[in-house]
């Protein structure tokens, strides 16, 4: 590790100015990839024009049942960021007055979010 930093100490991200400060996130998970214990990786990042401002990766606590449990776990967790992100944008006088997109590419766990109807395939997911 002492190797990697010592190699790359002249490295760095770039943010320019923007004139438009429009925060966008992205949430991704992959399903039971940790054959251990069937756990899934939580992933997402949001920018403000094309930088990144805040990123994460964990695995989720819990076991889901499917890809749609998994990925609406992590739009949720997204969520919860991109909440945090506006309120820290509002107290730095770049309150944002359009929503926050968060793109996700599960089509399932789209229409469960635009329509959260509870049937007998999500009625385990907790609020």
């Amino acid at each position: 590790m002492l190797r990697y930093l010592s190699g790359t100490c002249n490295y760095g991200i770039l943010y320019t100015d923007i004139s438009d400060v429009i925060l966008a996130g992205y949430s991704d998970s992959d399903w039971a990839r940790i054959l251990d214990d069937r756990r899934s990786i939580t992933g997402y990042a949001f920018s403000i024009g094309s930088e990144v401002i805040a990123w994460s990766s964990k695995k989720q606590s819990i076991v889901a049942l499917s890809s749609c449990e998994v990925e609406y776990q992590a739009l949720c967790v997204a969520t919860c960021e991109a909440i945090w992100l506006r309120r820290l944008l509002n107290d730095a006088g770049e309150g944002q007055k359009e929503s926050t997109s968060i793109k996700t590419d599960n089509q399932s766990t789209i229409k469960l979010a635009y329509n959260p109807v509870f049937h007998k395939n999500t009625k385990h997911i907790d609020t």
